[in-house]
């Protein structure tokens, strides 16, 4: 393993942690407000319980495929090539995330990179 490749492994699993960290602590904050939008006289129950149950879902989701894509960035099969790709894609949605993302995807794009990927299908 070269020292690009190393490199990548390194820059997705600080990526894939700082963003595990980032969702967790949006679906920590918004269990509060679950509380207080349920309490609201003015919306509809089933309203507030379904889209609050939504965001927490969404939340706790891509919290899960972080806490993934970082314990399993050094495997070698195509599949976590491309769950490092759709990660690092959705980085792309975010101000705060988007230089590190491109930086990351002209990485994962690199011919070195997918070779080693793609090594554990054969």
């Amino acid at each position: 393993m070269n020292k690009k490749i190393k490199n990548t492994i390194l820059g997705l699993r600080i990526y894939n942690g700082c963003m595990s960290f980032l969702y967790f602590l949006v679906f920590v904050l918004i269990c509060p407000i679950t509380i207080f939008a349920i309490s609201d006289r003015e919306t509809p129950i089933w309203f507030s319980v379904f889209c609050l149950g939504f965001i927490l879902l969404i939340c706790l989701g891509l919290l899960v495929a972080y806490i993934i894509g970082t314990l399993k960035a050094s495997a070698q099969s195509k599949k976590v090539w491309v769950l490092q790709i759709v990660l690092v894609a959705i980085g792309l949605s975010s101000l705060l995330t988007i230089i590190p993302s491109i930086f990351l995807l002209i990485y994962l794009i690199d011919d070195e990179v997918q070779r080693y990927y793609k090594k554990g299908n054969k």
